[in-house]
């Protein structure tokens, strides 16, 4: 049977833009388990470095919502590392599903964006947030995936390599891996809710450079162009991930995750307010709330119509006077 390492081949599991993933034996744990190994012609030691160094890092990570790199070393001269399998793939098998329910799709993004915090609090930067890397276990409970690899990151911005991830990526991104910082995962987790939403992504290319002609030229139509009665704050709350300048996104995962919670509790986003108009056209559609507004008008009549008879009894009385 074909090795890697010590590791034996089972199958290829999936082929990514910056490696293959294959389905392994781990004759020590005896238990199948997923290895990527990243493959690419520029893996100068500048690259490996960076693996080094993040999966140092990684390997300190504690977190329920956070997928475990469980080995982390170089086959064959590329940098590789094995996890355990997800039972229920990831989010891109299930779009679908969460496009059809946002409450569901909020809850989750919270989740993994408090994950996200975590990592950012220990100073590791995903750098390749999208679908494929939420995985899902057989409770639905989201695992962030291919944590602390911006080298994937760092590899597509170069080329083309690595289409699937160019839709996930912020301007500032393609400037090199020294201009990473938290906030790249900001727009990321941004892109995954507008395109669970809406049923797209907010710019869309084939390859690098028209991709970043879209991201720098033009601004994505808003999620409620594109389905109708969106709620207006989680159209805010996506749009504010999705601002060009780092500086008015939100500034941390965690910050992210307490709007989104905000929402499910049905309140609006911390530091925005609609316009008047708006907010009252908003409250005034819910039902529980026209019920509330008809019965407030129902009270206010009743309550007229009493002045009116108390008044029509007293007047004539005081003026007898």
């Amino acid at each position: 049977m074909e090795k890697i390492g010590s590791y034996e081949i089972l199958s290829a599991f999936k082929q990514t833009g910056s490696g293959t993933v294959y389905r392994v034996f781990d004759p020590v744990l005896k238990e199948s388990l997923a290895l990527k190994v990243v493959r690419h012609s520029d893996i100068t030691p500048a690259i490996l470095k960076i693996f080094t160094d993040q999966m140092a890092g990684l390997k300190k990570l504690s977190h329920s919502n956070i997928l475990p790199v469980m080995d982390a070393r170089e086959f064959d001269g590329k940098p590789g590392y094995t996890m355990k399998i997800a039972a229920r793939g990831s989010l891109s098998d299930h779009l679908s599903r969460f496009h059809s329910d946002p409450r569901a799709l909020a809850k989750l993004i919270s989740t993994v964006a408090r994950a996200v915090q975590y990592a950012h609090d220990q100073q590791l930067i995903h750098g390749n947030l999208k679908p494929a890397n939420i995985l899902l276990d057989d409770g639905d409970r989201p695992l962030v995936s291919d944590f602390g690899l911006p080298i994937q990151a760092e590899l597509s911005s170069r080329d083309d390599t690595n289409p699937g991830s160019l839709p996930y990526m912020p301007p500032e991104q393609f400037q090199g891996y020294e201009q990473h910082t938290s906030r790249i995962d900001i727009w990321a987790l941004g892109v995954i809710l507008y395109e669970v939403v809406t049923g797209q992504k907010p710019f869309l290319a084939n390859d690098r450079s028209h991709y970043w002609h879209e991201i720098s030229g033009s601004e994505p139509a808003r999620p409620s162009v594109l389905v109708k009665d969106l709620d207006p704050y989680l159209e805010m709350i996506i749009l504010r991930c999705l601002k060009k300048d780092p500086a008015r996104r939100y500034q941390t995962a965690a910050q992210l995750a307490d709007d989104l919670d905000r929402w499910l509790e049905g309140n609006p986003p911390r530091e925005y307010r609609l316009p008047l108009g708006k907010r009252l056209t908003f409250w005034v559609v819910k039902p529980f709330n026209v019920l509330l507004l008809i019965s407030g008008l129902l009270a206010l009549a009743f309550f007229s119509l009493f002045v009116f008879f108390l008044a029509g009894k007293l007047i004539p009385t005081l003026l007898k006077k």
